[in-house]
């Protein structure tokens, strides 16, 4: 990626990869994404679903009308959805986008995790591209994924397509994942966009690939 590019993107962010960790991660973000951090134990349910209502409702708020709230109710729903299963399987952090360009909100979001790393990094890529049919939705589903060298790390890109009942063609894409092979460490960091917006040629999946591309990985 270009440091014209990098730069657009806003100021990094420093996070341990656990609270006890002698090894951080670091992502540039663009502005008006926050994060939530999912490691604080003592953080309730409760206490998570009122941060992002309060956040949701204040960038709505600069739109107003009825429909920019309503609206804003369900973006604030799906994110904490989300995050209220990333933190119960134990992802360490989520950041959403509550400030976009434009002020109009989004429901996009990120969840990092820490996943067990594999025993070769060749077997990331099998199966690389299949097909499949959801079995809670019923609809065809495409994955691809592709091998990447990013900040010194082997990183698996992945993307799952719905087809189109339609148009027959694989437009919409449910989530895009990259997970990063740190060395000699059982276990790898995994950072997973999604957004109920997202297509294959859509905006956002270059805003994400621009943000997984300035992953670094470090002693702190």
């Amino acid at each position: 990626m270009a440091a014209s590019e990098v730069a657009a993107l806003g100021s990094p962010v420093d996070a341990p990869l656990a609270s006890s960790s002698k090894m951080s991660y670091r992502m540039i973000l663009p502005p008006g994404w926050f994060r939530f951090d999912l490691r604080v134990a003592s953080r309730s349910k409760a206490d998570l679903e009122d941060q992002i209502v309060r956040l949701v409702q204040k960038a709505c708020a600069r739109l107003g009308g009825p429909v920019a709230a309503e609206f804003g109710d369900a973006i604030a729903g799906a994110c904490r959805s989300r995050f209220e299963e990333a933190k119960a399987a134990g992802s360490i952090d989520a950041y959403m986008l509550v400030e976009p360009p434009g002020g109009i909100p989004l429901d996009a979001a990120l969840i990092v995790s820490l996943v067990p790393s594999p025993v070769r990094v060749a077997d990331l890529l099998t199966p690389a591209d299949f097909g499949f049919t959801s079995e809670a939705t019923q609809e065809k589903v495409s994955r691809t994924a592709t091998m990447l060298r990013i900040g010194g790390l082997d990183a698996l890109r992945e993307s799952t397509s719905v087809l189109d009942s339609e148009s027959r063609v694989f437009k919409r894409s449910d989530q895009i994942s990259y997970t990063y092979v740190i060395p000699d460490s059982p276990r790898s960091l995994q950072a997973s966009f999604s957004s109920r917006s997202l297509t294959s040629d859509a905006p956002m999946v270059k805003v994400f690939d621009a943000m997984a591309s300035t992953v670094r990985v470090f002693a702190s």
